[in-house]
This record gives C-alpha cells, structure tokens and sequence, in this order.
C-alpha cells in the first residue's frame, strides 16, 4: 500500500474529532500542502488559506481523523 513520502523531514500532525472546521496555526509562512485522513483514507474537505501561517480545513458533515501538513 502506497504512502506519503515527504523527503527526510516529517509532516506536522494534527488530530480532530466530530469536527465541521479545523484551523490550523502552523508558522511555516508558506501554503503547505494538505493531507486529511478519516477512517484510514483520504477524506474531500474544503481547504482554505487565510494567510501564510493559517491552514483553515472545512468538512460537509462532521469528521474524525488527522490531518498532515507539509
């Protein structure tokens, strides 16, 4: 089973629970690509960037998971 390679440095994690909407102040000062997992697979969420540090992760239906960010 394929996955993720993120060359030598590792993913920031970030677990939720029941969630609709998580933010994200992570302090990279870049948009960073974004992975959600629920249930052992990749989950459709709505992904948006309010600045540079701020990762804002939006779900349709409440959502248990984690997200990676790179």
């Amino acid at each position: 089973m394929a996955g993720f390679a993120f060359g030598s440095s590792q993913p920031l994690r970030f677990e939720f629970t029941n969630e609709t909407e998580v933010i994200i102040t992570h302090g990279l000062g870049y948009d960073p690509i974004v992975y959600v997992k629920s249930d052992g697979k990749l989950a459709f969420a709505s992904i948006e960037y309010p600045s540079q540090t701020t990762v804002r992760v939006l779900f349709q239906n409440s959502t248990s998971g984690f997200i990676l960010i790179r």
